[in-house]
């Protein structure tokens, strides 16, 4: 299974993603896919500056983004777009992937 973390500290936002969805077989497995095109798009906007001061780590089977959640900017537009891919995705094959939403930390 996919796992999806959102949460949010002191203005900065967090997405962790872990996971393979096992929804079919390796190369064929559609949840997956689906999840990798969004964190790669996620991560060439950060590479390539379309998404303000966001940043990520993205590396086999573990994906982690950062961003200023507490001002309205490209970074948190883009991460709101991309979260609100991936909760959609979970929401469509719960078996295969999990959206937490964390509350801030007090």
């Amino acid at each position: 299974m996919v796992r999806v973390v959102l949460t949010s500290d002191r203005g900065e936002g967090h997405v962790m993603v872990a996971g393979h969805a096992d929804a079919g077989p390796y190369g064929a497995d559609l949840v997956c896919a689906a999840v990798s095109a969004l964190v790669e798009t996620w991560r060439l906007g950060i590479e390539q500056g379309h998404a303000g001061t966001a940043r990520c780590r993205v590396e086999a089977g573990r994906a982690e983004f950062w961003w200023d959640a507490a001002n309205p900017s490209r970074a948190d537009a883009v991460a709101r777009t991309m979260t609100a891919g991936l909760r959609d995705l979970a929401h469509s094959h719960p078996r295969f992937l999990r959206f937490e939403e964390r509350a801030a930390k007090e």
